[in-house]
């Protein structure tokens, strides 16, 4: 079983991965819309793809409900009122976790947006 320090340290590798695969492709896609994709061009395959903007609302929405959900456990740790502080602390670390993947994700699906499947 894993204690809290070792679970921590995955967590922060977790992070880590997360953090550059999204910082490189938020990188990529601005880099390859700008050289590579007309903006009228972006704008109509953003706001024309129902797809594209259900899942971009989505996932916004969902990673704003975690960030509010950290912030309750931030104001739980100032006030100790319905938690204990450690249970606290790993929820508050699994929410973070989940608002990466969340903002991950989103820059996926611009990656993929900018970039098509017949341009790569």
């Amino acid at each position: 079983m894993l204690d809290i320090t070792t679970s921590l340290k995955l967590l922060s590798i977790v992070y880590a991965i997360l953090s550059s695969g999204g910082i490189v492709l938020v990188a990529y896609a601005a880099y390859a819309g700008k050289k590579r994709t007309d903006s009228t061009l972006l704008r109509a395959r953003a706001f024309l793809n129902e797809s594209f903007m259900k899942d971009s609302w989505t996932l916004l929405l969902l990673a704003c409900l975690l960030f509010f959900i950290d912030s309750l456990l931030s104001l739980n740790m100032m006030f100790g009122s319905f938690m204990e502080t450690n249970t606290s602390i790993l929820i508050s670390i699994v929410v973070e976790a989940g608002t990466m993947v969340c903002i991950v994700m989103l820059a996926y699906k611009w990656f993929r947006l900018v970039n098509p499947k017949n341009q790569l």
